[in-house]
């Protein structure tokens, strides 16, 4: 097999160039000569595409396949591709985690097989031995969300024609993973880092951003005269920015960081969380410094202790912030979140609102006000017969316990006297109308109103003959 470019004239050099794809020469076992397109400019991803196209000759051949083929692109051959379309589109902390994930796909057996004959056979059995050696579901539904998105993409250029990973069943997850530290322990917690961590997690417990937030934030973000942090569209997950206000003591913390510098850029543009104010804070040193920290903290609790991320210093303050009685829309507003329904994972530690909620509720039925109403009729002798037959023997009839006859006989009659009297004047006005219409017909041929069709017409009426 061999590899070639075709060539044509440069007219500035007047030399010969090669452009286009790679090409594919090679022959058959009979020794037919074969000539294919690779379809790609890199020689090393052309290699590949040509011995994937000679093994599909052999095949149609063979008859084990046809010779209709929309393409022959593996998934390994098509992940470089979709990187760099994903490139342009993603952010590139959500590129990099992809890449990870790509390489765990590309060990997977189909991930040799074209785009178009991966069924969802292989997938499900995949992701059930994943799951068999430990893997969390939780997981294993992330990498297949992101082998959708790359077939989403080969469907879209032509390179397959069915996405097989929506016929795939995901994993329940259980969400039980967030662990939540109380102000004592984050406290605690605050005592024990190191100096350099001290600041971002001041900021962590008293905002609420996210660790990608944290790491990217410039000072030129930081509005210490209004007290406000403001979030760049590009460093917020969700692409839109926001503004985030500040605690007295987080802009305490921010000012004394900022005299303790020794360097500053004139346009605001250095990193607000360094390492002893010279390099960049890096995600390693964090999760390293706060790993350190979190073992030595006896405060907190040893079962939090191994599942404490820096992750869940944002789940703290959401969940400190609803406890103290913010309401979740504010909540929502200052972490970030796309819609209110992932706030709601914090609507728990809020007991005091549905508690307050249920009595509004009781204060607008005024249930204990209509028994107390119903004792005091019952006195005075409206329902004496019911409530008399419910009183102990001795006791004072207005103390006694009212029975369920008596309290419904009296809620009926207030409401029978309600409607009278607020249908009273409507009566009289009606009243009036007809006297008046009676009146001006001296012949008998006065109707009620709402009696004017023929079937209702008096006996007399003209109309009748």
């Amino acid at each position: 097999m061999r590899l070639y470019r075709a060539k044509r004239l440069d007219a500035r050099t007047g030399r010969r160039v090669e452009y286009g794809a790679w090409r594919a020469v090679f022959r058959d076992a009979s020794g037919r000569l074969y000539r294919r397109s690779t379809g790609v400019r890199d020689v090393t991803l052309a290699a590949i595409k040509a011995a994937d196209i000679a093994r599909h000759v052999e095949r149609v051949k063979a008859g084990l396949e046809t010779e209709q083929e929309s393409s022959r692109l593996t998934f390994r051959e098509a992940v470089p591709l979709y990187l760099g379309y994903a490139k342009v589109r993603k952010k590139a902390s959500t590129l990099a985690g992809d890449v990870k994930r790509l390489r765990i796909l590309c060990a997977a057996p189909w991930a040799g097989l074209p785009l178009s004959r991966v069924t969802p056979a292989d997938l499900t059995r995949w992701a059930t031995a994943r799951t068999q050696e430990g893997t969390s579901g939780a997981t294993v539904n992330r990498d297949l969300a992101l082998a959708s998105a790359l077939w989403k993409w080969a469907v879209t250029i032509g390179h397959a024609s069915v996405n097989p990973v929506k016929r795939v069943e995901r994993f329940k997850e259980s969400g039980g993973r967030e662990v939540y530290l109380t102000a004592e322990e984050s406290r605690a917690l605050l005592d024990l880092v190191a100096p350099a961590l001290r600041p971002i997690l001041v900021c962590a417990l008293s905002t609420g951003m996210r660790r990608g937030e944290l790491l990217a934030l410039e000072w030129r973000d930081v509005d210490r005269a209004r007290r406000e942090i403001h979030v760049r569209p590009e460093n917020e997950k969700t692409g839109r920015g926001r503004v985030v206000p500040m605690t007295e003591d987080l802009a305490a913390e921010l000012s004394a960081l900022r005299a303790s510098l020794k360097v500053l850029t004139l346009d605001g543009t250095g990193r607000v969380f360094t390492l002893n104010g010279a390099a960049p804070l890096s995600e390693t040193e964090l999760r390293r410094m706060f790993g350190s920290a979190v073992a030595r903290c006896t405060t907190v609790p040893l079962d939090k202790r191994e599942r404490l991320r820096f992750h869940d210093v944002r789940h703290t303050a959401a969940s400190l912030m609803v406890a103290a009685g913010v309401p979740l829309f504010d909540v929502a507003k200052i972490l970030g979140h796309s819609t209110l329904a992932v706030t709601m994972r914090y609507a728990h530690f809020a007991p005091e609102a549905g508690r307050a909620a249920i009595d509004k509720l009781g204060g607008k039925l005024a249930i204990g006000d209509e028994a107390g109403q119903t004792r005091a009729t019952g006195t005075a002798g409206v329902v004496s017969p019911v409530v008399s037959s419910v009183v102990p023997s001795g006791a004072n009839p207005g103390e006694g316990v009212v029975s369920r006859e008596a309290r419904a006989t009296v809620i009926g009659e207030r409401a029978v006297a309600q409607n009278t009297n607020a249908s009273a004047p409507l009566r009289t006005a009606a009243n009036e109308s007809e006297r008046r219409e009676r009146d001006s017909n001296p012949r008998g041929t006065f109707a009620p109103s709402g009696f004017q069709d023929r079937r209702h017409r008096p006996l007399g009426h003209p109309s009748l003959g």
